[in-house]
């Protein structure tokens, strides 16, 4: 399971047709329920055979969030006083589970044993390394127009807010977020991108052990683009076929993207209630995350040493960096999977701070020689709308930097009287 938004927000932006496109394909309908936890993938299967209803599923909350997510993608509808599975996407699930092996767009060509194969196990880890960096990795072009084209870089290959979004979110979702940015980006008509998301879902299906062929055609920049994010892996081949060689274009399967991979072995983080930060790597990548919200005082070549303070927290939030998107990546990455509630209560009081305050340039007008001059002037720059903030007791009134030149002039004219 991997319950991803971007997934859902894919498919509920989709139009009507392409709704039914999707749902009317065997392959997508049993495909999905990789993207659901268990208590929305039990209340489909419940709802294969009944119709229950609102009445009694509203009563469990863990229901009621399943509700939710079915019907963002209009898999269910409301008749009366009960729910029904979409029509197209029950008979099409019907149809998939009595046909397990059904192939559109793939073909298994043989076993391949683990020594056949030489993979570049780093692809990804170089796009993460490029953006924190941007220097001595060579990039293939697909991948940098994509990073353009999604925003995580700007047109001078300089990471952007977005990009720094991007780096903290879990690895699962940085490969879906740039597959289906990748979509978007070489799919730009709906058909096509409904046609080669149909493939992904059957891409998911196929197992890491064997070499597939393409049997229907696909768009070849976005295969390009999987086989240099990584997640397949292409190798061409020449068949004999009635006495002539046939170069035919093979992958192998590198990267499930439905597997939400065990995060064990990547855990480096350790947090103290002192503040203290604690980063046990040596990746270049995961270096730079953990210098994008902590004061950094010792840099080993295995260890980084630093402290939470709210100087380096304000400077990730100020490339716009949430709170819960730290906190997040932090007990994802955590030695012990956790951290104490002390530092995230902190966390996000320093954020609540920082919305408190908001700093916007303007001229200040004060020293008024009396208060019938004060508040002529008020009254002028009232009737402008371009006060920021006045204190009467003080007689001091600040503008907006946009009307400085007429209330400037209006002061030399009336108030100088």
């Amino acid at each position: 399971m991997v319950n991803l938004n971007i997934i859902i927000d894919y498919i509920r932006k989709l139009s009507q047709d392409d709704k039914d496109t999707l749902y009317s394909s065997q392959i997508f309908t049993v495909s999905i329920l990789k993207i659901f936890d268990d208590s929305t993938i039990r209340l489909i299967f419940d709802l294969l055979l009944t119709a229950p209803s609102i009445k009694s599923l509203q009563k469990n909350e863990e229901i009621k969030n399943s509700l939710k997510i079915l019907l963002r993608l209009q898999l269910i509808v409301k008749r009366g006083a009960n729910i029904y599975l979409n029509d197209k996407f029950r008979d099409s699930f019907f149809q998939g589970i009595e046909n397990p092996n059904i192939k559109e767009y793939f073909e298994k060509v043989e076993k391949i044993s683990n020594n056949d194969l030489i993979f570049d196990c780093n692809k990804f880890d170089d796009i993460l390394n490029f953006l924190v960096s941007k220097e001595n990795i060579n990039l293939n072009n697909n991948i940098i127009d994509v990073l353009i084209q999604s925003k995580l870089i700007n047109d001078h290959k300089d990471i952007t807010n977005n990009g720094f979004e991007f780096l903290l979110k879990p690895k699962y979702e940085q490969y879906w977020y740039l597959v289906i940015s990748a979509l978007k980006y070489y799919c730009n008509d709906e058909k096509k991108q409904i046609k080669n998301f149909m493939s992904l879902m059957e891409l998911s299906n196929l197992s890491s052990e064997f070499v597939y062929k393409f049997i229907n055609q696909v768009d070849k920049n976005f295969y390009t683009f999987l086989n240099e994010l990584g997640i397949i892996y292409s190798i061409s081949e020449k068949f004999l076929k009635q006495d002539k060689f046939v170069l035919e274009n093979l992958f192998v399967i590198k990267h499930n993207l439905f597997v939400k991979h065990d995060t064990e072995k990547s855990r480096y983080i350790l947090i103290e209630t002192n503040f203290k930060v604690y980063a046990y790597t040596s990746s270049t990548y995961e270096k730079s995350i953990i210098q994008l919200f902590t004061e950094i005082h010792q840099t080993l070549p295995n260890l980084i040493k630093g402290n939470l303070t709210e100087e380096s927290l304000s400077n990730a939030f100020s490339k716009g960096v949430t709170s819960q998107q730290i906190i997040n990546f932090i007990k994802t990455y955590s030695l012990f999977g956790d951290i104490p509630d002390t530092v995230i209560n902190q966390i996000e009081i320093w954020e609540s701070k920082r919305k408190r305050i908001k700093i916007l340039p303007g001229y200040l007008y004060s020293n008024f020689l009396n208060l019938v001059d004060y508040q002529k002037f008020v009254k002028f720059c009232a009737s402008k709308d371009c006060i920021i903030d006045r204190d009467d007791e003080r007689r001091m009134v600040i503008i907006k930097t946009e009307y400085n030149e007429i209330v400037k002039e209006y002061t030399k004219k009336q108030i100088s009287k």
